[in-house]
């Protein structure tokens, strides 16, 4: 027998461990949902435990010195949205910070609460020492293609300085996140005034990171939706059909999929009236891994 909601079936197995149901509920069950649910708890559980803040430094680095365009494109698009103030309001999230800053370096001209939030406790205790000046990790060099953007006439060290200062005083916290969990944040490690709804959430390279499947990435899209206000924004971007990605020659998955699911999914998670970049792999002596392009999406909650 098809089941029309194969979903619904599996979470009602799943609070009722006796159902005597004779069809292929638990079947469905044993053999798809629980081995997926185990694939997510294990890919979590390898970022919590291999992931480190200097190492995936170091790897930006290497990136930014090959191929410093993926760089300059997707934090030109940022830019250029914030810029056009298409996405008001005062309240910003970040979803998947790592340990950088740079995402969100052009937002902290207009949003003055932001919250930065990630998965790795590495990451996120090396943000809160970028926070307050005890950082081992520089991030200057990525945030002077945001000081060009801003202001290109003037010195670069000094528009880099301001908005250094500008990002140590607008983020409030910096928290952990879940993109499998329902809620996604902890509200409890969030500052009273500062939670959602937010106007504008910005996640790079990140969403696509646990899901393992198509109706996995919407129903994560579905979570980061339920944050945003009615008609609030989302800038998101990755590689394209990219099933995995590097730290220190150390591999993790990612869901591989094109821009014209990426697409599809976020119109079924109640996003409309997207704004699209993409441009071809670019070539280079640093061995990223296996794609076929970049892209990046500004799309509005409906």
């Amino acid at each position: 027998m098809l089941l029309p909601n194969v979903v619904g079936v599996v979470r009602y197995i799943y609070q009722a461990e006796n159902c005597t149901c004779q069809s292929n509920c638990h079947l469905i069950f044993w053999l798809i949902i629980r081995p997926k649910m185990a694939l997510e708890k294990d890919t979590k559980q390898h970022e919590k435990e291999t992931l480190k803040a200097i190492e995936y430094y170091k790897e930006h680095c290497k990136i930014l010195n090959c191929v410093k365009i993926v760089f300059e494109v997707m934090l030109s698009f940022i830019h250029d949205v914030i810029k056009s103030r298409r996405f008001k309001g005062e309240k910003l999230l970040e979803i998947g910070s790592g340990a950088t800053v740079h995402n969100i370096a052009s937002a902290s001209a207009y949003f003055p609460i932001i919250i930065q939030s990630d998965f790795v406790e590495d990451n996120r205790e090396a943000l809160k020492q970028w926070h307050k000046r005890e950082s081992q990790l520089d991030w200057s060099e990525f945030l002077n293609i945001t000081a060009r953007l801003e202001d290109y006439e003037s010195d670069v060290n000094e528009v880099r300085t301001k908005i250094e200062h500008r990002l140590r005083s607008n983020v409030k916290a910096v928290v952990h996140c879940d993109l499998l969990s329902d809620g996604i944040l902890r509200l409890e490690e969030i500052p009273e005034g500062t939670g959602p709804p937010y106007d504008f959430i910005i996640s790079m390279l990140c969403l696509e990171i646990p899901c393992n499947d198509f109706e996995s990435f919407v129903d994560v899209l579905k979570r980061v939706n339920k944050l945003l206000k009615t008609g609030g924004g989302l800038i998101m971007g990755s590689f394209l059909e990219a099933d995995s990605w590097y730290v220190n020659e150390k591999k993790f998955s990612k869901l591989k999929i094109c821009l014209k699911d990426i697409l599809k999914a976020l119109d079924l998670s109640g996003f409309g009236h997207h704004e699209v970049k993409s441009f071809s792999r670019v070539h280079t002596e640093y061995q990223l891994q296996e794609h076929s392009g970049y892209y990046c999406v500004a799309t509005e909650k409906l």
